[in-house]
């Protein structure tokens, strides 16, 4: 009989791989929304990237990505507790790069402008879904770095 208990320790690598997965199409999901005077221009984590009035930190969802494949990657090759602790720290730290990135829309940080436009623009400029959706896939990871595996 295949009892549940059987079948805890995996539960964690499913969860790492739900939470990377969420991570990863959030990057293809609305980032940033500029809307003023009935123009509204929504742009992914892939298109801030390559948009070049955006400062350096607009690199924050690829940060994101990257520790996400991460620790995917040390889950599958690892499989054991000691994967757990990655998990952990790639979550939080895609939970605080994530809250950063308001911030930074927040106060216009990731405008490239300096000027007078530029402070009227950042006023136009807010975080849009994918943040969100971005923060929920690092809370899946570091759940799943607290869910028992085999060895527990």
């Amino acid at each position: 009989m295949n009892c549940p208990a059987n079948n805890s320790g995996v539960l964690w690598l499913v969860a790492t791989v739900i939470g990377a997965l969420i991570v990863i199409v959030s990057f293809f999901l609305a980032y940033v929304n500029f809307s003023a005077l009935g123009y509204t221009e929504v742009q992914s984590g892939l298109d801030i990237i390559s948009n070049e009035n955006l400062t350096s930190w607009k690199y924050l969802p690829v940060v994101a990505v990257v520790l996400a494949v991460i620790a995917l990657l040390v889950a599958v090759i690892r499989k054991n507790t000691g994967a757990k602790g990655v998990l952990v720290a790639t979550g939080l730290l895609i939970i605080i790069l994530s809250v950063a990135f308001f911030f930074v829309v927040d106060n216009g940080s990731i405008l490239d402008i300096h000027s007078k436009l530029a402070e009227i623009l950042k006023g136009f400029m807010k975080v849009d879904y994918g943040v969100y959706v971005t923060i929920i896939g690092g809370i899946v990871l570091v759940i799943a770095g607290f869910l028992p595996t085999k060895s527990n």
